[in-house]
C-alpha cells in the first residue's frame, strides 16, 4: 500500500541529500614554553603585550580596565587572534562582549566569513552564513528526517508513490503565476497527525505570562551572531517569545535598551500553518514583520499597504454587458466573472514578496469575500449583499463598493519621561467609499460612504475582534500594524539614537555587514473579482429586480508616519511596567526576554 504523509500549511519538494561521514584530522594545539618575560610575571594593562604570548584570559582582563572605544577594539583584536588560534568559541565569546553594535557587527561579519570548519575549542559552525529568517523549508528537514529513520519503508522516493511525504495547502496561496487563490480547510481522519505544536515544552518561554518582555537590542545581538555562525534561527525568536497583543514599548536608557511588552505563553500551530497562542487563538507577534516595519519606517516613510484595482477596460466592459445581457441564473454569473475579469495587486513600502504583504493582502481578501456574501461572517456583522437584499430600493446596476483597511488607535499614553509608552485603541478598522463610474469605465471618487457599503464597513469595524477570533488572519494584520506603530515611535522618539542603537543586523547597512534576511514567498500579482448577485422584490412596485453586487477595490492602507505626526499622547496612569526585572541583571546575562 502507498505511504502518504503530509507537513500542514507549507508545499514540501522533497529531496534527499545523503550526506557521507565525514573525518576531520584531529587539531592539536601546543602551547610553547615562556620565556622570563612571561605576561604572567606581572600585571599586564596592555593586551597586546598578553596577546603576544598568546594569553587570552589576561588579555581579555586588560581590556576590561581600557574606556569603552579602547575597550571594543581590543576586544576585536582579541577575537581576531583567538581566530588564527582556532578558538572559534571562545572567539565569539569575546565579539560578543563588545557594546558598540557597529564595531560588533564588522567584527563578527569578518569572523563569520573565515570560521568554517571545526575549532580547537570543539566548536564546528553549521549552514550558510547569513541564514535568512522567517519560517522556511529549512524548520520541517528535522521532521522529514525523523520520519524516514522511524518510519518504514527505508526507500523514499521524492515523487508519488510509496513512502513519499505529501503536504497539503490550506487558506489562501498564490500559485506560480502570482495569482491568489482560495483553499478550502480539509481534513482527512485516515491520514496521521502530528504534534504540530512547537516542542518546547520544557523551555521557560512556554510558560503564560501577564507580561513578557523582549529586548529587541539583545535580540539583533543574538540573531546577527547566530547568522555569523551559520546557525539556525530557533523557534521562539521567529515568534518573539510567543508575544500574541503587543501592549508597550519602553525605553531602557540606563542599560541601553528597547523593549517590547504583552502578554505571552505557548503557541502552535493552526490549521492555515499560523502560529497562535494556545490558550486565546491568537497569532502570535512574529520576527519578520518586526524586520520589515523597522526598515520601512527608516527607509520608506512609514508608509505601506496593498492595493487590488479593477482594470478600467473591464469595468467599461462589464456596464455594457450588464445593460445588454438577455443570460439569467448560473450562465449569467459565469459571463459576468469572465467580463470583469482580474484584479491587479500592488504592495507597496515593503517587499511584495515577504510574509508580511502576504498577511496584507490576505487579510484585504477575505474581508471582501465576507462582504459580499462568499464567506461566513458573524450574526453582528451582516455580509454588504444580505443587506442590499434586504434593502425597500433597487441599488444601481453595478454597485462599487470599496472598503479597505486602515489603522484604528486612539492615540499613546506616555509616563512623565517618555520612557513607556502604550497603544491606545483596537489597532484595526473598516472605511469605505461609494464610487461611481464614468461611461470609459472610470472610477469617480466620491468621498462618501452610504447605504450598505457604509454599513458593512461599520460594523466589520464595530465587531472587529469577534471576527479575528473567527479567522486569525485579521489578528495577524493588527499585529503588523502594532509593530508598525511601535518602529514609528522608535524612530520619531529617537529612542535608537538615546541607547546607541544602529540597527546594524535588522536596519539596510550601507556596507556589506550581515543583514537579517526575510523569508521570501511568491509574489501576489492578480486575484479574481469577488462577485455575487441575486434577484429581489422591490416592496413598492411589486417589480422584480435584480440586483449585481461586484467588490472591484480595496486594499490595507498603514499612514503610520501620518498617524504619528497628529498622534495625542495622553499621560499615562500608574503601571506597574518597569524596564528590568528587580533582582535580576538582565544587561550582564545578555538575555533577550523575560517574565515579570
Amino acid at each position: 500500500m502507498d505511504r502518504h504523509w503530509r507537513l500542514d500549511g507549507l508545499a514540501i519538494v522533497l529531496f534527499l541529500t545523503f550526506v557521507g561521514l565525514c573525518s576531520f584530522g584531529t587539531r592539536v594545539v601546543i602551547a610553547q614554553g615562556l620565556n622570563t618575560q612571561s605576561a604572567n610575571q606581572s600585571t599586564v594593562s596592555d593586551p597586546n603585550q598578553a596577546l603576544k604570548f598568546g594569553e587570552f584570559p589576561t588579555a581579555l582582563q586588560a581590556a576590561q580596565s581600557l574606556p569603552h572605544v579602547q575597550r571594543d577594539n581590543a576586544l576585536a583584536r582579541i577575537s581576531q587572534e583567538q581566530f588564527r588560534a582556532g578558538a572559534y568559541r571562545a572567539m565569539w565569546n569575546t565579539a560578543d562582549q563588545i557594546q558598540d553594535d557597529r564595531t560588533r557587527s564588522r567584527t563578527i561579519l569578518g569572523l563569520g566569513q573565515n570560521a568554517r570548519g571545526p575549532s580547537s575549542d570543539g566548536f564546528v559552525p553549521t549552514g550558510p552564513l547569513g541564514g535568512a529568517g522567517g519560517i522556511t523549508l529549512g524548520d520541517f528537514f528535522p521532521l522529514i528526517n525523523l520520519i524516514q529513520q522511524t518510519i518504514a519503508p527505508d526507500d523514499w522516493t521524492t515523487t508519488q508513490g510509496e513512502g513519499t511525504i505529501m503536504p497539503y495547502l490550506t487558506g489562501v496561496y498564490v500559485n506560480g503565476a502570482g495569482e491568489l487563490r482560495r483553499l478550502s480547510i480539509q481534513h482527512n481522519a485516515q491520514l496521521p497527525r502530528f504534534n504540530r505544536q512547537q516542542n518546547l515544552a520544557s523551555h521557560p518561554v512556554f510558560t503564560s505570562t501577564k507580561m513578557r518582555k523582549v529586548s529587541l537590542v539583545q535580540l539583533e545581538r543574538r540573531l546577527q551572531q547566530l547568522a555569523a555562525q551559520g546557525q539556525p534561527i530557533p523557534g521562539e525568536m521567529k515568534n518573539l517569545a510567543g508575544i500574541y497583543d503587543l501592549q508597550f514599548l519602553i525605553v531602557d536608557r540606563e542599560n541601553q535598551d528597547i523593549l517590547i511588552a504583552g502578554p505571552a505563553g505557548p503557541w502552535k500551530t493552526n490549521d492555515e500553518g499560523v502560529a497562535v497562542n494556545v490558550e486565546t487563538g491568537r497569532p502570535v507577534l512574529q520576527l519578520d514583520d518586526l524586520v520589515v516595519c523597522l526598515r520601512n519606517v527608516w527607509y520608506d516613510g512609514g508608509r505601506f499597504g496593498c492595493a487590488i484595482t479593477p482594470r478600467e477596460e473591464n469595468l467599461k466592459q462589464t456596464q455594457g454587458f450588464l445593460r445588454d445581457t438577455k443570460l439569467k441564473g448560473t450562465a449569467f454569473r459565469r459571463e459576468l466573472q469572465k467580463v470583469v475579469g482580474s484584479q491587479d495587486i500592488e504592495v507597496f513600502g515593503i517587499p511584495d514578496n515577504s510574509s508580511t504583504a502576504h498577511v496584507l493582502v490576505e487579510a484585504d481578501y477575505r474581508m471582501k469575500l465576507i462582504g459580499m456574501g462568499l464567506e461566513d461572517s458573524i450574526p453582528s456583522v451582516p455580509s454588504y449583499f444580505e443587506t442590499a437584499l434586504k434593502s425597500p430600493t433597487a441599488a444601481p446596476d453595478l454597485d462599487v463598493a470599496r472598503w479597505w483597511f486602515t489603522l484604528n488607535y486612539d492615540g499613546v499614553a506616555t509616563n512623565d519621561d517618555r520612557s513607556i509608552f502604550q497603544m491606545l485603541g483596537t489597532g484595526v478598522k473598516v472605511l469605505s467609499e461609494t464610487e461611481l463610474l464614468s461611461a470609459q469605465g472610470e472610477r469617480i471618487h466620491t468621498h462618501q460612504s452610504v447605504g450598505p457599503t457604509k454599513k458593512f464597513a461599520e460594523d466589520f469595524t464595530a465587531h472587529f475582534d469577534k471576527l479575528a477570533e473567527k479567522y486569525p488572519i485579521y489578528n495577524q494584520l493588527r499585529n503588523v500594524f502594532d509593530l508598525a506603530l511601535v518602529c514609528s515611535l522608535i524612530h520619531r522618539e529617537r529612542l535608537a539614537q538615546e541607547v546607541n542603537w544602529n540597527l546594524t543586523y535588522f536596519g539596510r547597512p550601507e556596507d556589506e555587514s550581515l543583514q537579517y534576511g526575510t523569508q521570501e514567498l511568491p509574489v501576489p500579482k492578480l486575484v479574481d473579482s469577488i462577485i455575487n448577485h441575486d434577484t429581489k422584490l422591490l416592496q413598492q412596485n411589486g417589480k422584480s429586480v435584480r440586483q449585481d453586487m461586484i467588490g472591484v477595490s480595496g486594499g490595507v492602507a498603514c499612514e503610520i508616519a501620518e498617524l504619528i505626526s497628529t498622534t495625542v499622547f495622553s499621560k499615562m496612569a500608574a503601571t506597574q511596567v518597569s524596564p528590568r526585572p528587580t533582582g535580576r541583571d538582565t544587561f550582564l546575562d545578555r538575555a533577550w526576554w523575560w517574565n515579570d
